[in-house]
């Protein structure tokens, strides 16, 4: 169940970001971020925290990253989080949805 909240909240993320990039009324955008916000808070008070693995070095072996892809960096150590795609969700020690992450690595022909 709080997998589906998860991607619930997910799905009004997208939209809010959308509005906002198309231009969409601010009075339409400000209410479903309150939502999410709630949504947030609920989440919360259930003990599922949101894993933010950015600027910490990518893991496969734990449960908070699943690498989507990595790039060339030169403001990042090789094989350090440098962005999430896809928010990661836990509850106590227990993973309940990896985060998607882009790792850096070293520029073609870089030091």
């Amino acid at each position: 169940m709080v997998l589906e909240l998860v991607s619930w909240l997910d799905d009004l993320e997208r939209a809010v970001e959308s509005a906002n990039e198309g231009g969409a009324a601010a009075s339409w955008s400000a209410g479903v971020s309150l939502v999410v916000q709630k949504g947030r808070e609920t989440l919360e008070r259930l003990g599922v925290i949101v894993v933010d693995p950015v600027r910490q070095p990518f893991d496969p072996e734990l449960p908070r990253g699943d690498r989507s892809r990595s790039m060339p960096r030169r403001d990042a150590a090789p094989g350090t989080v440098v962005q999430v795609v896809h928010r990661g969700y836990r509850r106590g020690e227990r993973a309940l949805r990896p985060a998607r992450v882009v790792v850096a690595r070293a520029e073609p022909g870089g030091v």
